[in-house]
């Protein structure tokens, strides 16, 4: 038992150390993500997690199989993509999918929603329209692990 209770332990630990020691975000970089326009060759998505419920799961975010960024409870993560279909994918106890059809210059939203799962959170994601995006995008704080995908 004692076994046990050390190893989850370090597991904990170690899933927040990227999350602990990544370069944090200034208010600065958080309005300057929030304010992002899409380049005229590629799709900007962002994907909100404004819920703080479960907020020990971490769960990276994949387009194409890829993985993107890691999005923490109560953040938002962003990213560009070529225009076309692509799958977007994230995975707790069980792997959530949703398709996109993108077109360059145009801005996505999308909401990862938590739900109760046997062992751990559940993740779903959904679509949403730009104003209600917009309004969840500005609750939620940049996640540190999105730092590198700052484009000047």
């Amino acid at each position: 038992m004692k076994n046990k209770t050390i190893v989850l332990i370090f597991i904990f630990f170690a899933g927040f150390s990227d999350l602990c020691f990544a370069q944090k975000p200034t208010q600065e970089d958080e309005i300057k993500a929030k304010e992002l326009k899409a380049p005229p060759d590629k799709a900007l998505v962002y994907v909100v997690r404004p819920s703080k419920s479960a907020f020990a799961v971490v769960f990276s975010i994949k387009c194409d199989e890829v993985p993107m960024v890691d999005l923490p409870a109560g953040h938002f993560v962003f990213f560009y993509v070529t225009p076309g279909k692509h799958l977007l994918s994230a995975k707790t106890e069980k792997q959530t999918e949703l398709e996109l059809v993108t077109e360059a210059g145009k801005i996505y939203f999308l909401e990862a929603v938590i739900s109760m799962g046997w062992v751990v959170a559940r993740v779903g994601l959904k679509s949403l329209n730009d104003q209600d995006g917009a309004k969840k995008l500005n609750k939620c704080k940049l996640s540190p692990d999105n730092m590198k995908h700052f484009i000047e």
